[in-house]
Protein backbone atom coordinates (compact mmCIF):
# COMPACT_ATOMS: atom_id res chain seq x y z
CA UNK A 1 0.00 0.00 0.00
CA UNK A 2 1.54 3.20 -1.23
CA UNK A 3 0.91 6.62 0.06
CA UNK A 4 0.59 9.60 -2.05
CA UNK A 5 2.64 13.22 -1.10
CA UNK A 6 -0.57 14.65 -0.29
CA UNK A 7 -1.73 11.80 1.85
CA UNK A 8 1.86 12.09 3.60
CA UNK A 9 1.45 15.65 4.16
CA UNK A 10 -1.85 15.44 5.95
CA UNK A 11 -1.09 12.65 8.10
CA UNK A 12 2.17 14.64 9.12
CA UNK A 13 0.04 18.22 9.48
CA UNK A 14 -2.29 15.93 12.02
CA UNK A 15 0.91 14.63 13.87
CA UNK A 16 1.64 17.93 14.10
CA UNK A 17 -1.67 18.80 15.60
CA UNK A 18 -1.65 16.21 18.19
CA UNK A 19 1.96 16.97 19.53
CA UNK A 20 0.74 20.81 20.07
CA UNK A 21 -2.43 19.86 22.08
CA UNK A 22 -0.07 17.43 24.03
CA UNK A 23 2.01 20.35 24.45
CA UNK A 24 -0.62 22.50 25.70
CA UNK A 25 -2.26 20.32 27.99
CA UNK A 26 1.06 19.47 29.71
CA UNK A 27 1.77 23.65 30.05
CA UNK A 28 -1.76 23.65 31.39
CA UNK A 29 -1.40 20.80 33.71
CA UNK A 30 1.86 22.64 35.17
CA UNK A 31 -0.01 26.10 35.66
CA UNK A 32 -3.16 24.69 37.54
CA UNK A 33 -0.51 22.69 39.66
CA UNK A 34 1.75 25.99 40.51
CA UNK A 35 -1.64 27.92 41.12
CA UNK A 36 -3.07 25.04 43.84
CA UNK A 37 0.05 25.15 45.20
CA UNK A 38 0.33 28.88 45.78
CA UNK A 39 -3.14 28.62 46.82
CA UNK A 40 -2.28 25.72 49.78
CA UNK A 41 0.86 28.34 50.47
CA UNK A 42 -1.55 31.25 51.78
CA UNK A 43 -4.18 28.82 53.20
CA UNK A 44 -4.83 30.24 56.90
CA UNK A 45 -4.76 27.73 59.93
CA UNK A 46 -7.68 26.67 61.91
CA UNK A 47 -8.17 25.06 65.27
CA UNK A 48 -9.03 21.73 64.19
CA UNK A 49 -5.84 21.60 62.23
CA UNK A 50 -4.06 22.86 65.02
CA UNK A 51 -5.33 20.34 67.04
CA UNK A 52 -4.71 17.52 64.62
CA UNK A 53 -1.00 18.54 64.43
CA UNK A 54 -0.71 18.65 68.38
CA UNK A 55 -1.64 15.24 68.44
CA UNK A 56 2.25 14.17 66.98
CA UNK A 57 3.11 15.35 70.21
CA UNK A 58 7.13 16.12 70.96
CA UNK A 59 7.08 15.23 67.24
CA UNK A 60 5.35 18.50 66.12
CA UNK A 61 7.81 20.28 63.50
CA UNK A 62 8.47 23.40 61.31
CA UNK A 63 7.65 21.21 58.48
CA UNK A 64 3.83 20.54 60.07
CA UNK A 65 3.47 24.51 59.53
CA UNK A 66 4.92 24.96 55.94
CA UNK A 67 1.80 24.86 53.76
CA UNK A 68 0.39 27.95 56.40
CA UNK A 69 0.29 31.41 55.73
CA UNK A 70 2.46 32.56 58.80
CA UNK A 71 4.22 35.55 59.47
CA UNK A 72 8.02 36.28 60.50
CA UNK A 73 8.48 38.22 63.70
CA UNK A 74 11.97 37.00 64.85
CA UNK A 75 14.81 38.65 65.98
CA UNK A 76 17.47 36.46 67.21
CA UNK A 77 15.09 33.39 67.02
CA UNK A 78 13.31 32.16 64.38
CA UNK A 79 9.59 32.84 65.13
CA UNK A 80 6.69 32.27 63.30
CA UNK A 81 3.11 33.98 64.00
CA UNK A 82 0.02 32.36 62.73
CA UNK A 83 -3.62 34.11 63.02
CA UNK A 84 -5.95 31.42 63.83
CA UNK A 85 -10.00 31.43 63.18
CA UNK A 86 -11.67 33.02 65.82
CA UNK A 87 -10.11 35.11 68.75
CA UNK A 88 -6.17 32.51 68.77
CA UNK A 89 -2.92 32.64 67.37
CA UNK A 90 -0.02 30.15 66.98
CA UNK A 91 3.19 30.94 67.60
CA UNK A 92 6.33 28.45 66.63
CA UNK A 93 9.66 29.10 68.05
CA UNK A 94 13.21 28.18 68.15
CA UNK A 95 16.95 28.80 66.75
CA UNK A 96 16.12 27.25 63.16
CA UNK A 97 14.31 24.77 60.92
CA UNK A 98 16.93 22.23 61.49
CA UNK A 99 16.16 21.90 65.21
CA UNK A 100 12.73 20.93 66.62
CA UNK A 101 10.86 24.24 68.34
CA UNK A 102 11.27 25.47 71.30
CA UNK A 103 8.32 26.17 71.31
CA UNK A 104 4.39 25.77 69.58
CA UNK A 105 2.18 28.17 71.41
CA UNK A 106 -1.67 28.48 70.90
CA UNK A 107 -1.81 32.25 72.13
CA UNK A 108 -4.90 33.95 73.41
CA UNK A 109 -6.17 36.69 70.48
CA UNK A 110 -1.76 38.76 70.82
CA UNK A 111 -2.26 37.96 74.56
CA UNK A 112 1.14 36.42 74.86
CA UNK A 113 1.31 35.66 79.09
CA UNK A 114 -2.09 33.67 77.93
CA UNK A 115 -1.10 30.39 76.09
CA UNK A 116 -0.63 26.57 75.99
CA UNK A 117 2.23 24.54 74.43
CA UNK A 118 0.22 22.50 72.18
CA UNK A 119 2.65 19.89 72.43
CA UNK A 120 1.59 19.08 75.66
CA UNK A 121 -1.07 21.10 76.95
CA UNK A 122 -4.94 20.22 76.20
CA UNK A 123 -6.33 22.79 73.49
CA UNK A 124 -9.77 22.23 74.40
CA UNK A 125 -9.19 23.06 77.96
CA UNK A 126 -7.75 26.20 76.96
CA UNK A 127 -10.11 27.45 74.59
CA UNK A 128 -12.65 26.36 77.59
CA UNK A 129 -10.57 28.57 80.16
CA UNK A 130 -10.63 31.29 77.97
CA UNK A 131 -14.39 31.56 77.14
Amino acid sequence: MKMDEKTIKKNGSIIKIIICVCLLLVICGIIVFIINKTNMLNQSLTINQVKQIAQKGDEVSWADFKDYKGKEIGSGLRIIYYEIEGEYDLMIGGTSEDEKPMYVRLVLDGNTDKYIDIRTENIDEFINSTK
